[in-house]
């Protein structure tokens, strides 16, 4: 008996099927600018051949200390398509953590946007392990820095050669240090591709989802919400950053579907005085995660909002639990 068989695809292979099949459909907004999937998988395919002309081979780590932005998606699919795994890191963090991770993390290159990359060349002296040369800025012009832009359209769109395999590290995601010192989470392409299906399925996203992503997308909580999107198929809204007014004002406009946000978040969104002057009737599905939900602010949040609110709390490593709205 002949048997017909065909690899399950990893994400890298999904951005491209998406790039044909649903070409002319929009991958990701950011604010007035849109871009479709053919778009989107075409300037990844750039990015990684840019990566690797720098050097960059399968399985090195690649610093990414970016600003919410289409550019910053682009950075995290085109190192993944490349072979290499993204070490995405929160701004927030002080100057001898990002010199920590840097080093816990092995990376050998960086992409950095505004006021990160002075900041990492400030740190240079410090950061061993960085490649010269394997500099890309965002947003910012340094001497000895590749200009993300430029240096992304000088390099082909055709489709790297597959070689990535189930097993191969896609990603380190850095906890908060809640229990104790930060630690890299390393996660692998077929693990993170089997834990976005199980969350799609949970928190019910579908090709139409428009997902806003309000926190930073160095976040689990974004992973979440971009990955179970762009499995799907549907179209990524980015933030630059979270602001109440400015929020509602995306949902209205772009008519989000989808999101993820943190309790205070839910809060400040409900405290704004013209909060019901904005049309939300287009939300079907949010998560919230990140600490408890309070059941009064939870069931004012349904009320008001009048969609499925699904709580979701676990860990970063991979165990979660899902509170459904049956």
């Amino acid at each position: 008996m002949n048997w017909f068989e065909a690899p399950a695809p990893l994400f890298p292979e999904i951005i491209a099927l998406h790039g044909r099949w649903l070409g002319d459909k929009p991958a990701v907004v950011d604010g007035e600018r849109a871009f479709s999937w053919r778009e989107f998988d075409a300037r990844t395919n750039r990015v990684a051949h840019g990566l690797q002309q720098l050097g960059l081979r399968r399985g090195e780590r690649v610093l990414v200390l970016m600003h919410n932005s289409a550019e910053m998606l682009e950075a995290i699919w085109g190192i993944l398509k490349a072979g290499g795994v993204a070490v995405p890191l929160n701004l927030s963090i002080p100057d001898d953590a990002v010199v920590a991770m840097a080093g816990d993390s092995e990376a050998v290159a960086a992409v950095a946007s505004g006021d990160q990359c002075a900041r990492l060349e400030a740190l240079r002296p410090r950061l061993d392990g960085l490649r010269p040369g394997a500099f890309v800025a965002h947003e910012a012009t340094l001497p000895g820095w590749h200009e993300f832009g430029a240096w992304r359209d000088a390099q082909p769109s055709q489709a790297l050669e597959p070689g990535i395999g189930d097993d191969d590290e896609c990603h380190i995601i850095y906890g908060s240090g809640t229990t104790g010192l930060p630690k890299g989470i390393v996660h692998t392409h077929r693990r993170r591709l089997d834990w976005a299906y199980d969350l799609a399925l949970a928190l019910r996203y579908h090709g139409g989802a428009r997902t806003l992503c309000s926190l930073g997308l160095y976040s689990n909580i974004s992973w979440v919400g971009f990955l179970c999107t762009m499995l799907a198929g549907g179209t990524v809204v980015v933030m630059r950053a979270f602001e109440p007014r400015a929020l509602l004002e995306t949902v209205q406009r772009e008519r989000v579907t989808h999101g993820a946000m943190v309790p205070v978040q839910f809060q400040r969104l409900l405290e704004l005085p013209d909060f019901d002057r904005y049309d939300v009737g287009s939300l079907r599905s949010l998560m919230c995660c990140g600490s408890p939900l309070a059941p009064a602010l939870k069931a004012e949040a349904i009320r008001r909002l009048g969609c499925e609110l699904i709580e979701l709390y676990g860990l970063t490593e991979g165990v979660i639990t899902t509170l459904a709205p049956e």
